[in-house]
């Protein structure tokens, strides 16, 4: 239990995280650009632009892009981090949400972890998550606790205002009616701004302005005895005013701009931008009012002026989700200064500049992880323009090859990717005709000029050793010779022809179909991807020897054996998708570093302390 906890706060704490200094980034972007563009921008582009905030609460913070400029930057500053600290980087491909620790001492890594991509058999994965190494519960899960208990107290205070509403509006006395002529001019009213929902009318003698409120219901909120205090056009230009915010949606934002701020309520960047976003929304509603005044905005204007001088002492927001006439009537005189301009005439104008550069800002804004490029896919020829032969460095008989491979978990839904979690990591290490893979709970070695091969169980400390070709019969316990009997799995491999550059090699790609039989019924039926290079000039004896192995050890089909016989050189990436109608999990194994070393004392043979069986068991696989 404690372990599911700290694995769902670790996600939460990578999305968190990142969406805090990349929306507080965001904020300080926009409003530079506001306080650059405020005197003479029109105020549609400036509400578009703070708008941009609300969308990038929406979109997974690992959305990174070659067009976004933060994306470059943010890999720049990355890069020169890593050169300055003295850090050798790794080969990120999209792991920057996971740290990936290398043991010192390989007989203590971790239980649990995926077998190399570069030696697993299609089939051979178990999607097990890594175990926690730590007993209670994690700094992340602290903090996802403290944020919930945020999230549960500002969803309280905003339930009570709801609620206060709503007591004004079962309070009403039954002595406040509403004058026939202004029910009259509302409905003029709406139907010069072509809006079919009216409001229902709320008297309050706690209301100082007019405001309205509400979603699916929206409630026109009045102060008491309002209506026989207003002359007939400023009753008009208050119902143009309240009628306008329904009629531009104002209320469906405003409710989705305070539910983003209760999950991002750590953020007080959010309430500066709400208030920024408030202002020129007013704004926006006023000159949708001049668009139809037209002419006649002038009394629009001095209608503001003259209720302004009555509520400049007064709190003119009674309650959290209300929209009125006067949010913050300091602001008033940018208000009225674009009322003065005549922006109706180049309505239209203002809507295709504001589209434009919308259009332009999201790919170049909203990506803001760092872009990590990778070589793209070209099919067919080329082999030279995409690989750089290693040369004298794998050619020394003195050292030998190592690979590092790194498994990770991608979940994405809708097609957008969530998460991505490092869930394994393997070395292999090649020298001459042997090859040993340690990986976090097993060791494989292969020696064919010893005709040698063991399988250990790095967790139970035991090993089982064979000559090679591999006898199942004798090899497996009974319980998993018959397991295997039951169990098979078949396929087709096909090469597609297309290719990629991975760690300066071109690699082939294959497509496997793949299904598992059981009992004649077929079932998970899925595509699987390899990528594999044969341009490490490395004798690859003992790896495939390594392969045909595990194959056979998960696999008894024989037509399946030969079709993954195809598949040449190192598998240097596979990809193992798990599809459903909204939902995309994705297994990937990739090579990340090859290098050439010296191999540490041991390598290839079993360690002290590890007790030999006769067959390899179950237990021994899981």
């Amino acid at each position: 239990m404690i372990e599911n906890i700290n694995a769902v706060s670790q996600l939460w704490w990578q999305w968190m995280s990142a969406m805090f200094w990349q929306v507080s980034l965001l904020i300080l972007l926009i409003t530079a650009i506001d306080v650059l563009i405020r005197k003479w921008a029109y105020p549609q582009l400036r509400y578009a632009l703070w708008l941009l905030v609300l969308l990038k609460l929406v979109l997974p913070p690992d959305w990174s892009s070659s067009s976004s400029v933060v994306s470059r930057a943010t890999l720049l500053i990355q890069n020169h981090l890593t050169q300055q600290l003295g850090i050798q980087g790794r080969q990120q491909h999209d792991l920057s949400h996971a740290e990936v620790t290398e043991s010192q001492d390989r007989d203590s890594m971790p239980q649990n972890t995926q077998p190399a991509a570069i030696s697993a058999a299609p089939g051979s994965i178990s999607q097990s998550s890594p175990e926690s190494r730590q007993g209670g519960l994690s700094w992340q899960a602290l903090l996802l606790a403290i944020w919930l208990l945020g999230m549960v107290l500002f969803s309280m205070l905003l339930l009570l205002k709801i609620s206060k509403l709503r007591r004004w509006h079962r309070q009403q006395q039954a002595r406040q009616t509403i004058p026939e002529w202004f029910h009259e001019l509302m409905l003029q009213t709406a139907r010069r701004l072509k809006l079919e929902q009216l409001p229902a009318i709320v008297f309050s003698d706690a209301a100082v302005t007019p405001a309205v409120y509400g979603v699916f219901r929206p409630v026109l909120l009045l102060p008491a005895n309002y209506a026989e205090t207003l002359s007939r056009e400023q009753a008009e230009h208050v119902l143009l005013h309240e009628l306008a915010h329904l009629k531009r949606g104002d209320l469906w934002l405003h409710a989705f701009c305070l539910l983003l701020q209760i999950v991002y309520w750590f953020n007080p960047m959010l309430i500066w931008a709400r208030k920024q976003m408030k202002h020129v929304r007013e704004i926006c509603c006023d000159l949708t009012i001049a668009n139809i005044l037209r002419e006649k905005t002038t009394r629009y204007r001095q209608t503001l002026l003259n209720t302004a001088r009555e509520l400049l002492t007064e709190s003119v927001e009674p309650g959290m989700g209300l929209l009125g006439v006067f949010e913050e009537p300091f602001r008033l005189v940018a208000r009225l200064k674009w009322l003065e301009k005549k922006t109706w005439q180049r309505r239209n104008l203002a809507s295709a500049i504001t589209g434009c550069v919308i259009i332009i800002m999201i790919p170049l804004v909203l990506p803001m992880a760092a872009y990590n490029q990778v070589a793209p896919i070209v099919s067919g020829e080329g082999r030279g323009e995409h690989a750089q032969q290693p040369g004298a460095l794998f050619e020394s008989e003195t050292t030998h090859t190592r690979l590092k491979t790194v498994g990770r978990r991608e979940f994405y839904f809708l097609g957008i990717k969530l998460s991505s979690e490092v869930v394994a990591e393997t070395e292999t290490w090649i020298g001459g005709r042997k090859i040993a893979e340690y990986a976090e709970n097993r060791i494989i070695i292969v020696d064919p000029e010893a005709n040698r091969f063991v399988f250990a169980n790095r967790v139970a400390k035991t090993y089982v050793e064979s000559k090679l070709p591999l006898e199942l019969s004798t090899f497996l316990s009974e319980e998993l010779s018959r397991e295997h009997g039951r169990q098979k799995l078949s396929g087709t491999v096909a090469k597609t022809g297309n290719t990629m550059s991975l760690l300066n090699l071109l690699c082939e790609e294959y497509e496997l179909t793949r299904w598992q039989v059981s009992s004649s019924a077929r079932q998970n039926q899925r595509q699987i991807r390899v990528w594999a290079t044969t341009e490490l000039p490395l004798n690859l004896d003992a790896f495939y020897q390594m392969l045909i192995c595990l194959r056979r050890i998960f696999n008894s089909d024989e037509r399946l054996m030969k079709e993954l016989a195809q598949i040449e050189g190192i598998q240097m990436r596979i990809e193992f998708p798990n599809r459903t109608l909204f939902e995309n999990r994705q297994y990937i194994e990739e090579v990340v570093d090859i290098s050439r070393e010296s191999p540490p004392a041991g390598i290839y043979v079993v360690p002290d302390g590890y007790e030999q069986r006769d067959h390899l068991t179950r237990q021994d696989l899981q």
